[in-house]
């Protein structure tokens, strides 16, 4: 049986360094808002109340005087393999995980059936689901996400 692993712990010096990145893009050009995602993470900064400053080629660009930074969005829990996604272990039976439930990291949540093997699709970490992405029975492919964890 194949498992979604821990590839989706949050490294907090690599966040920082990619919003000061971020940050720098923004300043000393002409740009007054990025907006960049990468897995969960996503930014959105916005040079606010800038002002305009001349640059050495005569053009003004903005400096920003505050940022604004989102919060992550929640840890997707991705697709293993192409396969088709099952919330329940049988028909009849009650799904693995519902919207605003709290499940413990290495709980089951779902499987994906690939060539009549069922692969069990566990939590990455403890956390409450915020929403599914998938319908029961829907053909999924590898990496394409199943649902949203908000982590504890």
């Amino acid at each position: 049986m194949s498992e979604v692993g821990h590839d989706h712990q949050v490294d907090h010096e690599r966040l920082v360094e990619t919003t000061a990145r971020l940050t720098k893009l923004l300043e000393g050009s002409s740009v007054v808002r990025i907006k960049a995602s990468v897995g969960p993470y996503k930014w959105d900064i916005e040079a606010i109340g800038s002002v305009a400053v001349p640059d050495p080629g005569g053009l003004p660009r903005a400096v920003p005087t505050a940022i604004a930074v989102e919060e992550p969005a929640g840890l997707p829990v991705t697709a293993p393999l192409v396969g088709v996604f099952y919330r329940a272990p049988a028909p009849n039976d009650p799904p693995f995980v519902t919207v605003g439930q709290r499940v413990a990291e290495g709980d089951q949540i779902a499987i994906v059936e690939a060539m009549k093997m069922m692969n069990r699709v566990s939590a990455p970490c403890a956390g409450t689901v915020r929403e599914i992405h998938c319908d029961d029975g829907a053909i999924v492919e590898f990496g394409e996400p199943l649902c949203t964890i908000d982590p504890e």
